[in-house]
């Protein structure tokens, strides 16, 4: 796993039209601006010379608030001629008619929308300046257009973000999308490694190595490597793409020194990884450190 990332999650932009009470965007100090082209293809072209499995555009920003996105996505699939998978996060709140059918000619491997509740006044106290209903006609829009043209991709995921205020509403949110969506998957809230209110963190608990350490390398949309998703304001940088590559980065000695600290099971040495919750993250699949 350590000859590349398996997966590459690409900034395109910082920028948001959301106001998410689960997100802590609002108080990053990084620049919020769109990712130079450039910069994403040197960044794409090196995915393809690793063999990197899959980009995820998504972060910190809404994608399509990046009025040239197609260019960003067409890219990726020119260089890669379909061997990397191309996922996609979106609030669904810009999924006009115009991006529903680019996705399908495109041949998007997979959009998640995130909508996170059943009904009108609960996702709008959580989603803040985004409108239930033009996201939930979006989404169906979206599917209904697959369907027509027989598409098998992109595979249209819901997610629903588990929180005190909508939990009582996943019954009804998976009785409405699970007969339209090709998947329903309810996530777990986490605090952003102590951004947001909520349990800190899991001391005492038993600690595995954290699985994204190995899985996943994060580009902001200024060109900074993160230490992993959760690491929302780049507090840990380790490296920068503009003049580094993939490969250095990926395989550096400062990723690698925290690596080894979650191998010796002492991930607290890490600031953010001792304000950080393992419990709350539900990806790491189970052959995972046995």
């Amino acid at each position: 796993m350590l000859k590349s990332p398996p997966e590459v999650c690409i900034e395109s932009t910082s920028q948001c039209n959301a106001r998410c009470t689960m997100c802590p965007r609002e108080n990053m100090r990084r620049p919020k601006a769109t990712m130079d082209f450039d910069l994403f293809k040197r960044i794409v072209d090196q995915c393809v010379e690793l063999n990197t499995r899959c980009i995820k555009l998504h972060n910190y920003g809404e994608p399509f608030l990046l009025p040239s996105i197609d260019k960003y996505i067409s890219y990726i699939g020119e260089k890669s001629r379909g061997s990397i998978k191309i996922l996609l996060v979106t609030n669904g709140v810009l999924l006009d008619d115009q991006w529903a059918d680019f996705l399908i000619n495109q041949r998007v491997h997979q959009v998640n929308i995130s909508i996170d509740g059943a009904t009108k006044e609960t996702y709008e106290q959580i989603r803040k300046n985004c409108e239930f209903d033009q996201v939930v006609n979006n989404t169906l829009n979206l599917i209904q257009r697959k369907k027509e043209r027989k598409a098998k991709l992109p595979r249209i995921v819901v997610e629903f973000i588990r929180m005190t205020e909508n939990e009582h509403e996943i019954p009804a949110f998976k009785k409405m999308w699970e007969r339209l969506a090709d998947q329903v998957v309810i996530t777990n809230y986490t605090t952003r490694a102590g951004a947001l209110k909520g349990e800190e963190n899991g001391r005492g608990r038993a600690r595995i190595p954290c699985f994204r350490l190995w899985k996943q390398l994060v580009i902001c949309s200024d060109g900074e490597a993160a230490l992993c998703c959760a690491d929302w304001d780049c507090e840990i940088s380790l490296g920068n793409l503009n003049y580094q590559s993939l490969n250095e980065v990926w395989n550096a000695s400062r990723i690698n020194k925290i690596r080894k600290f979650h191998l010796q099971k002492t991930p607290a040495k890490i600031p953010i990884c001792s304000r950080c919750n393992p419990e709350q993250w539900d990806s790491t699949p189970t052959w995972w450190f046995k």
